[in-house]
């Protein structure tokens, strides 16, 4: 082989057409050095060649055998971290709560993981690959990796796993993500360590869809029993479960065995200890009975922020508190009615009210300042009373309209609430709310829940890419469609939008979605929250993603 063939251009030769227009793109400046490694690693390209041909430099990482001190290699004895109880059985199948995934991620290890910079860093993936048409994925999987049982990882597991998620009989949260594009029996195994995944349609950035963004895909083992997690928190992951007490806590050891030895962890065990009370993580963190808040509260963080004992983490992330508003029939039918709520909500003060400024102003669409394809010529929508005022008249309701908001027991979501309902009451729209648990809000058996109420808040995590927002909760047969929205020129442009995997077509797309739903007002987005969390000082190395998964293999404690 010619030394050419090490250089850039040769390097070039063997890469994809859709990488090497990745290249050109930020070669030019089209594409900023980030959103470049984003896109990048969501082809497949690593992410040292990735930033190697954007023009940075990366030093290779050298690994020296050092022999352990005495004493463990200098671990600690114990990490405690103080975090949100799962509120229900911890499920990998079901889940669809931080304190479920929190869980789920330090015992379970995914194909990739979407770190504190939404860039994907394989894990049991060493790498990916689709097809010219982005409907099949193929995937290598690492070996060497063995479940917390001793048993060898492979394909068979992975293949497993998501025929286990894409399986509409067992109901699994993930069918969110996989409904209409990924069915069971389409994850196929090639070879003992390769993976194909066959699509329904193309998806651009199918790689988010099947990492740590989508919480319930951890590997589990091909011979795993439904319902018995529990027992176990079988995983691959660095940590083992000792101790599960259900809504108190879950002690961890390290696993001596975990496959990246770059990634042990650098304590011997990990205290998990759940509180449901923001006031009592808050009274432990002063009192020194923890080390870490994990997904802290807005008033966690802000009472701590000047306390020179402690550091308060703020992760940027696209999880928000999502309005939804009935379209099809109620009293919020009337799109005016809606734009009038939606004009009567102060940003600015919403964040300082709500989540004591720790996030960013949502424009009532999925489509976050953080995203590279989100279009930020499209107008901020403000408050404006007397234009509220006179959609309200326009549509027959000068002398006012009556709604139930629907939310559930969080501090957050309630805080909202009344911020809404103090909105609403200045334009002439009078709300009364309806604050339950959140078992009864998500029970779709029962009216008013979420998906059958005419107006209500619901939680979403974070997510690396928008289309499980654009999809579940806003296309015409979303699973998650609570405002029953319909509208064929928003399903063709996020259809248009998640299809491709050029960021420019995509931002075509996502300019249209976000001026469809300014129109339409399915939908209101306060804010876009950061993720927080508290440490005392002298832990490093440690943060919670936007997707409440802990870092907790680089931690140290000075």
């Amino acid at each position: 082989m010619s030394n050419d063939e090490f250089g850039i251009d040769g390097i070039r030769r063997r890469l994809s057409e859709r990488e090497n227009h990745l290249v050109d793109e930020v070669r030019s400046g089209g594409l900023s050095r980030r959103n470049f490694l984003r896109a990048a690693t969501v082809a497949g390209m690593s992410l040292p060649l990735a930033s190697m041909l954007s023009g940075g430099q990366v030093q290779a990482a050298t690994k020296k055998a050092t022999k352990p001190a005495a004493g463990g290699g200098g671990r600690k004895p114990l990490l405690r971290v103080s975090t949100i109880a799962p509120g229900g059985k911890v499920d990998p199948v079901l889940a669809n709560n931080g304190g479920s995934l929190l869980l789920l991620g330090l015992a379970g290890e995914y194909l990739s993981f979407s770190n504190n910079n939404v860039t994907l860093e394989p894990r049991v993936a060493e790498s990916w690959k689709a097809n010219a048409d982005s409907t099949l994925w193929t995937f290598k999987i690492r070996k060497g990796m063995t479940f917390h049982t001793g048993a060898k990882l492979s394909a068979d597991d992975v293949v497993a796993t998501f025929n286990r998620l894409a399986d509409p009989a067992l109901k699994s949260n993930a069918l969110s993500v996989f409904k209409g594009l990924l069915q069971k029996g389409n994850t196929k195994k090639v070879d003992d360590y390769t993976v194909t995944f066959q699509l329904d349609s193309p998806v651009g950035a199918f790689p988010y869809l099947v990492s740590s963004d989508n919480y319930n895909a951890i590997i589990l083992p091909k011979d795993y029993v439904d319902g018995t997690w529990e027992k176990t928190f079988i995983g691959s992951g660095p940590w083992i479960m000792e101790k599960y007490v259900v809504d108190q806590g879950v002690t961890f050891k390290r696993n001596p065995t975990y496959y990246d030895k770059a990634r042990q962890p650098k304590f011997d065990r990990l205290q998990i200890t759940q509180l449901k009370d923001d006031s009592a993580r808050l009274a432990g963190l002063q009192a020194g009975q923890f080390d870490w808040d994990a997904f802290s509260s807005a008033t966690t963080a802000k009472t701590l922020q000047n306390d020179a004992n402690f550091v308060v983490g703020s992760t940027p992330s696209v999880g928000h508190l999502q309005v939804h508003m009935r379209c099809d029939t109620g009293p919020l039918a009337d799109k005016r009615i809606r734009q009038a709520l939606a004009l009567a909500v102060d940003r600015p003060g919403t964040i300082q009210g709500v989540i004591d400024g720790f996030g960013v102003p949502g424009n009532d669409s999925p489509m976050a300042p953080a995203y590279p394809t989100t279009d930020k010529t499209v107008a901020q929508r403000k408050k404006d009373i007397a234009k509220a005022k006179q959609l309200l008249s326009d549509a027959g309701k000068s002398g006012g309209v009556d709604v139930t908001l629907s939310t559930w027991d969080r501090a957050d979501l309630k805080l909202l609430a009344q911020v809404l309902q103090a909105a609403a009451k200045e334009v002439g729209i009078n709300v009364t709310l309806n604050v339950t648990d959140a078992g009864t809000y998500y029970d779709d058996t029962k009216s008013p829940s979420w998906l059958k109420s005419d107006f209500g808040i619901t939680e979403y995590g974070h997510r690396g890419v928008p289309n499980v927002y654009l999809t579940s909760s806003l296309l015409t047969k979303g699973v998650w469609n609570a405002a029953h929205y319909s509208s064929a020129d928003y399903d063709a442009a996020a259809k248009s939008f998640i299809e491709s995997s050029d960021i420019a077509v995509q931002k075509a797309a996502s300019k249209k979605i976000q001026e469809i739903l300014l129109e339409d007002t399915p939908i209101v987005f306060s804010f876009f929250a950061n993720t927080l969390d508290v440490s005392k000082k002298g832990l490093t190395g440690n943060y919670t993603n936007g997707m409440n998964v802990l870092e907790t293999t680089k931690t140290k404690l000075a």
